[in-house]
């Protein structure tokens, strides 16, 4: 899947999205689970989004390029969240730093394969701001991607997630919902100073998880 959330003159966030296959929010309910992270489970706004009517389980790879390169053709700044993951793909890869190059910060997960994030695709991106996950010790999740193309690491263990059938809440573990919570933090950045860049929405955001770990600590 992959989320844009664009901050506007008028503080409302809009967030499209694109599915793809071998996406790591598998469920019929994986738009809301990763939506919710990037605000709040309690206060979703599901109507606040555009669906790609050509997406879904039989996406192909050409379908997420054209969606990320979409994403960086916008003449206004957005978050974009990638919740997924393969084999390294140059295509997939270059539409990132593209997009990344156009302007647009893009906060992508590591995966889950337990192995290094530079081995995988859209992780290993130029212009990806790769998330891994952490758990309640605030140390690396057992399933988590991790490496020298990792930027941060952001909770990802038993996520409280909205659950639109139930109408309640599920939790879920993966980089993908340690993701759209980084994406949510840099979305609240943007919409505080719409002249960032992606570059110094990156340093913003290390040094303010960091200034998070000291004052925890």
């Amino acid at each position: 899947m992959k989320q844009v959330v664009n901050v506007q003159n008028d503080g409302i966030m809009r967030i499209m999205e694109v599915n793809e296959e071998n996406e790591e929010c598998i469920t019929q309910s994986d738009g809301e689970w990763c939506l919710s992270r990037v605000s709040d489970a309690r206060i979703e706004n599901l109507d606040n989004y555009i669906h790609s009517p050509n997406a879904g389980a039989n996406t192909t790879i050409y379908v997420v390029v054209a969606g990320i390169l979409w994403t960086g053709a916008q003449d206004v700044k957005g978050i974009v969240s990638i919740s997924l993951g393969g084999s390294q793909n140059q295509l997939i890869n270059l539409a990132v730093y593209l997009t990344y190059n156009n302007g647009q910060f893009l906060a992508v997960a590591a995966g889950n394969e337990k192995r290094s994030a530079c081995s995988s695709s859209p992780a290993s991106a130029r212009g990806a701001f790769t998330v891994a996950a952490s758990n309640y010790t605030n140390e690396l999740a057992s399933f988590t991607n991790f490496g020298n193309c990792v930027d941060i690491i952001s909770p990802g263990t038993k996520c409280l997630l909205a659950n639109s059938t139930t109408g309640g809440f599920s939790h879920a573990s993966g980089t993908s919902m340690a993701t759209p919570l980084v994406a949510g933090v840099a979305a609240i950045l943007l919409g505080k100073n719409s002249s960032l860049t992606p570059d110094q929405m990156t340093e913003l955001l290390i040094n303010v998880f960091m200034n998070l770990l000291f004052t925890v600590s």
